[in-house]
């Protein structure tokens, strides 16, 4: 009888430590700064300097990016749920529909925009260093011209 509640009980733990490990994500939050030298932004060239300011409560995330140089310079905030309800932010123009998803320890962020008349699909994962100072972003973008990847390594500024 002892043996029958003890193995109950330890299931029951075993259970509620799963659940526990599944619901923890990693907290993004932070001033983070692109290190070029580590980056491939792909075809299209990358900016001189790219700095994201990152406030992460999950499942609200809020991403302030501020580019000098490049193609796409100046300052944007986009808002994303975590919880894979899709999220509408602007880029001028450009609306730009993503669904944000926890994959483990990475979040996937699906991202659906027209430019030009093109349809054009990203998919970026975001990931943590174990020791949590470098963050990076890689992306498959989806074109009608053809299909790019890129990847951004940022190192959090203190």
């Amino acid at each position: 009888m002892k043996l029958k509640s003890i193995l109950v009980v330890s299931a029951i733990l075993a259970l509620a430590a799963m659940s526990w490990a599944a619901d923890t994500h990693p907290d993004f939050s932070g001033t983070w700064k692109a290190d070029m030298a580590k980056s491939d932004f792909g075809p299209m060239g990358g900016p001189d300097e790219q700095t994201n300011v990152i406030e992460h409560k999950d499942p609200k995330l809020k991403i302030k990016s501020s580019v000098k140089g490049g193609q796409r310079p100046g300052e944007t905030e986009s808002n994303y749920m975590t919880d894979g309800t899709e999220s509408v932010n602007k880029r001028g123009p450009q609306e730009l529909k993503t669904i944000a998803k926890w994959d483990g320890a990475k979040l996937v962020m699906n991202t659906k925009l027209n430019a030009q008349g093109m349809d054009i699909n990203i998919k970026a994962t975001y990931e943590l260093a174990a020791d949590g100072k470098t963050m990076t972003v890689s992306s498959v973008i989806n074109t009608p011209q053809g299909d790019f990847e890129t990847k951004v390594v940022f190192n959090k500024s203190e």
